[in-house]
């Protein structure tokens, strides 16, 4: 069935389970590109460039090369340092999680080599925060939609969405969409699928928070990454 003239084909048995409450929907970094938020390689590039690190301009400029020879001459031309050339590799290899733990060892370190200030993620909440939500979020809530478990039509629709996205646009069309406080979870915290609680706005990577006294708990590098997997055991 096609709701536009030249819109995508969707088939009956998505739209039945669909009206039935079954179906549920997914969003990545472009449901907030009409935000102006960017996708994660633009992520990246806006880090360097809020750090004003010399690397930013060298990556501007290998982007133009398609080979990766080309590649390699321009970071031979600027003499590139092999830690600087490691994360260039990763850059173009779209390995960008690896890449932030290879910056944050970089940026952040302590004697031990490990994280100790905040200047990357620091970079990231800004790039991040102060945006407004776009119609996607909005649609996107409304049509996540679906009866709640308990059966009981008296009582609020349930709203279920996963995001992988650590901004809070979501959130801030809710309040908009239900005029009330979001249901907003950590996917380490959330409710399992199919419980009788599964509601709400689940990050899959951790998100931001709206709280400027506290910093915001997300999945950004491969570091955080292996953290993450040992605490869901």
């Amino acid at each position: 069935m096609r709701f536009v003239a030249e819109g995508p084909d969707i088939p009956n048995d998505l739209i039945r389970d669909w009206r039935n409450g079954e179906v549920l929907f997914l969003a990545g970094a472009g449901v907030s590109a009409p935000s102006k938020l960017p996708l994660f390689d633009g992520l990246v590039l806006e880090v360097y460039k809020s750090l004003r690190d010399p690397l930013f301009d060298v990556l501007v400029k290998a982007k133009k090369r398609r080979r990766s020879s080309g590649r390699e001459k321009v970071f031979d031309a600027v003499n590139l340092p092999p830690e600087k050339r490691v994360e260039a590799r990763l850059f173009f290899d779209k390995q960008y999680d690896r890449l932030f733990s290879a910056l944050e060892k970089r940026i952040d370190p302590d004697l031990r080599g490990r994280p100790k200030t905040r200047k990357v993620r620091q970079a990231v909440e800004k790039i991040l925060t102060g945006k407004k939500y776009s119609s996607s979020h909005y649609d996107l809530l409304k049509l996540s939609l679906a009866p709640n478990s308990t059966g009981d039509r008296s009582k609020r629709l349930s709203c279920r969405i996963i995001t992988t996205n650590f901004d809070l646009l979501f959130e801030a069309a809710w309040k908009e969409q239900f005029k009330s406080e979001p249901v907003s979870f950590d996917a380490r915290m959330a409710p399992r699928p199919g419980a009788h609680n599964f509601d709400g706005i689940i990050h899959l990577h951790g998100n931001l928070t709206d709280d400027s006294s506290l910093p915001g708990n997300y999945v950004l590098s491969s570091r955080d990454l292996l953290a993450y997997i040992f605490a869901r055991g």
